[in-house]
């Protein structure tokens, strides 16, 4: 998902782009070692920790046109919010595109 955003020469904050696997998809884990990693329900897929401009970074959910919204997620995007981050979540490469610019 990260690699085509980045493309044959990435913007240096890119670099920085993080993507955070959803513990739902991964079957290489239990429940419990996933909360034991750390993992939060809801934490957003992608993370800018570069600030550009205003906002000191940049919090992204990507979802598919069928995908919904965890519960916990609007918590996180609120919370990054008021710290003035930068919120979206995406439904195509499109608006990930148009949202990080």
């Amino acid at each position: 998902m990260v690699a085509p955003l980045r493309g044959p020469n990435p913007d240096v904050s890119l670099i920085w782009l993080h993507h955070s696997p959803s513990a739902g998809k991964c079957e290489c884990f239990t429940g419990a070692q996933v909360k034991a990693l750390g993992v939060k329900p809801g934490f957003p897929g992608l993370i800018l920790p570069v600030q550009s401009g205003q906002p000191p970074g940049f919090v992204i959910e990507m979802k598919s046109d069928t995908g919904r919204v965890s519960p916990e997620l609007p918590d996180w995007l609120d919370h990054y919010a008021a710290q003035h981050w930068a919120t979206a979540v995406a439904l195509s490469r499109n608006e990930l595109r148009s949202a990080a610019a």
